[in-house]
C-alpha cells in the first residue's frame, strides 16, 4: 500500500482508539485523514502535509482540539523520522466538526462523496497555480498523492464510481494545459517512476501519463 494511504490509515485508527479508550473523550466518531508525502529518487523522506478532521462535542475550544490531536494522534501515528518543523498539520480546517455521519454531508448522505470532492477539488487548485510555479516537482509530488487517495482508498471511504468520474474531471483538466506543459508533466511523472524503489508506486507512476492522456 502506498505510504500515504498507510499512514492516512493509521492516523484513522488512532484517532478512533483515542476515543474509544478515554484519551480524548470529547470525540466523536466521525473523522477524515489525509497525508502528503515527499519522496526524493522515489524513496519518502518527510511528511509535507496532515490533515485530520475529527468530530468533537460542542463547546470544544480549537486551541485545545489540535494541540490534543497533534500530541494525541499526529505525533503518536507518524513515525517521528517523518516529521520536521516544516510539516503542515491541518486540524479541522474546515471549522467546528461537531455534526458527524450522513446528516452532516454534502453528497448524498455518504462522507466518502467529501472525499473525493476534496481531492478532486485539491487537484484543479494545483493546476490553477501551475503557470506561476518555477519548481513544478512539488505540484506534481501534491498531484501523485491526491490521484493515489482516489485509486488505493477504500470503497468505505471514496465511492469507486465517483472515484473514476473524479480522474475523467482531472484529465480533462490536465487536457486543457499547452502541449509544452503536458510533455513536462510526462517527462517528470516517467522520472519518478524510474527512481522509484517501491514496485507498486513505479508502476502507478508509470501509469499515469496513458491513464491521464498527456500528450506524446
Amino acid at each position: 500500500m502506498p505510504l500515504p494511504i498507510a499512514l492516512a490509515h493509521a492516523l484513522a485508527r488512532r484517532l478512533a482508539a483515542v476515543r474509544r479508550d478515554g484519551t480524548l473523550a470529547y470525540l466523536g466518531p466521525d473523522g477524515k485523514t489525509q497525508v502528503t508525502v515527499e519522496y526524493r529518487g522515489g524513496r519518502p523522506v518527510r511528511v509535507a502535509a496532515v490533515v485530520v478532521s475529527a468530530q468533537h462535542a460542542p463547546g470544544v475550544a480549537p486551541k485545545r482540539l489540535e494541540a490534543d490531536i497533534r500530541e494525541r494522534v499526529v505525533a503518536a501515528a507518524i513515525p517521528p523520522e517523518f516529521l520536521d518543523a516544516r510539516t503542515a498539520c491541518h486540524i479541522n480546517p474546515g471549522g467546528p466538526f461537531t455534526t458527524g455521519g450522513p446528516a452532516a454531508e454534502i453528497s448524498g448522505g455518504c462522507g466518502r462523496g467529501i472525499a473525493t470532492f476534496s481531492a478532486e477539488r485539491h487537484v484543479f487548485g494545483l493546476m490553477n497555480r501551475w503557470p506561476m510555479m518555477k519548481n513544478y516537482l512539488p505540484l506534481i509530488q501534491a498531484l501523485i498523492d491526491a490521484l493515489i487517495v482516489l485509486e488505493f482508498a477504500g470503497s468505505d471511504e471514496i465511492n469507486p464510481d465517483t472515484a473514476v468520474r473524479a480522474m475523467e474531471h482531472i484529465a480533462a483538466s490536465l487536457s486543457t494545459l499547452d502541449p509544452a506543459d503536458q510533455l513536462l508533466l510526462r517527462g517528470h511523472l516517467h522520472q519518478i517512476a524510474a527512481d522509484a524503489q517501491d514496485h507498486a508506486y513505479k508502476e502507478f507512476i508509470s501509469s499515469l501519463p496513458d491513464v491521464l492522456g498527456l500528450v506524446q
